[in-house]
């Protein structure tokens, strides 16, 4: 199917467009997919690629998981679900469960302490 303008296609209820090898949409300016309802790509593998911008934008949530882990961020929190640890991010401030909150200086400090060293701070 060829055209120098456009193609209008309408069906009322299905489109099944199937190929045994590849299936192409190119769009030298744009290229969009459109519905009211679900949208859905399944694959074993799954690749997006942008040169300038990507935008992600949801009225609820968005779910980005591999295996148990998990980053959800939704319009007033941010969720991290990983290793049996959930760490929520919101308007009360940061939330570990399950685990602790380590930071390099205190790492820093804690080994000088038990190794002997002192630490002198002058002012």
């Amino acid at each position: 199917m060829q055209s120098t303008k456009e193609i209008n296609i309408s069906i009322q209820s299905h489109i099944n467009v199937n190929a045994i090898d590849n299936i192409l949409f190119f769009g030298k300016e744009s290229a969009s997919f459109e519905t009211q309802k679900e949208l859905s790509f399944i694959a074993d593998n799954t690749d997006m690629e942008s040169k300038s911008h990507l935008t992600a934008t949801a009225g609820n949530q968005i779910l980005h998981q591999v295996g148990d882990t998990q980053i959800i961020a939704k319009g007033d929190s941010v969720i991290i679900k990983a290793g049996g640890v959930e760490v929520i991010i919101d308007s009360n401030g940061l939330v570990v469960k399950g685990g602790e909150v380590k930071s390099e200086w205190e790492y820093a400090l804690y080994n000088l302490y038990n190794r002997r060293y002192r630490l002198i701070y002058y002012s």
